[in-house]
């Protein structure tokens, strides 16, 4: 039997909100956009998770070029696909489990200009099962 899973987006990125709603089921491919409209060669993109009463958890590192840096706890399911010409940077869950449900954040990085600071700008989507 499978389970039916709600993903709501928020993305910050702009003056406005935008809320977009998808819907999927256990075992499938969700993807959760992240518009980066400043997005560089020179930028790494951040994805992580928050669920209830917890901090925010580290999923991935992604590089404009090269695979970049999953969390060992995610593995291989959750990935990143960067596109500076497109400037997004969604994030792709594979095989989607209620106990994928959570808060997800993602946060861009210039690397080169601002080595150590991340932008404040984000997108934050709330996937429910």
């Amino acid at each position: 039997m499978s389970r039916a899973l709600v993903c709501m987006l928020m993305a910050a990125w702009t003056l406005g909100e935008l809320e977009r709603v998808v819907h999927t089921v256990e075992g499938t491919l969700v993807t959760l956009d992240c518009s980066c409209p400043s997005l560089t060669y020179t930028d790494d993109v951040f994805w992580y998770k928050q669920e209830v009463n917890s901090l925010p958890d580290f999923i991935l590192r992604k590089y404009q070029f090269g695979q970049g840096k999953n969390a060992e706890k995610y593995g291989e399911r959750f990935r990143c696909s960067m596109d500076v010409n497109t400037q997004e940077a969604p994030l792709h869950i594979e095989r989607v489990k209620p106990s994928d449900s959570g808060v997800f954040y993602c946060a861009v990085r210039p690397t080169l200009t601002h080595p150590l600071a991340c932008l404040h700008k984000n997108t934050c989507t709330r996937l429910i099962s």
